[in-house]
């Protein structure tokens, strides 16, 4: 299973990077949306209580204002890349190590 996880980690991330080479998008940008969004989507499940919730959903809304009224588009295909590698990180590492 972690094999055929892997490998579509893989395929959708490579395919996601190729797709934005060609469209000429910013690495820059890609680069800030995914360093901000890789930790939170990591550790997603710590999220229990009504302020880290409310403090994290107020930041993404800021976050997306933000990029939005300023034109970096590209911010959110790092953000999905942060959603490809997060989710299988957390699924196969963190929920596993917090069973421990």
């Amino acid at each position: 299973m972690k094999l055929f996880v892997g490998l579509i980690t893989a395929l959708l991330f490579s395919g996601t990077l190729l797709f934005s080479i060609e469209n000429n998008c910013s690495l820059t940008q890609i680069t800030l949306g995914f360093l901000v969004y890789i930790i939170p989507v990591i550790f997603i499940s710590e999220i229990k209580n009504n302020s880290r919730f409310f403090i994290s959903l107020t930041s993404s809304i800021i976050f997306v204002y933000v990029n939005v009224k300023w034109g970096y588009y590209s911010t959110f295909i790092g953000v999905l890349l942060a959603f490809f590698v997060g989710i299988p990180i957390h699924y196969f590492v963190i929920k596993n190590v917090r069973q421990l």
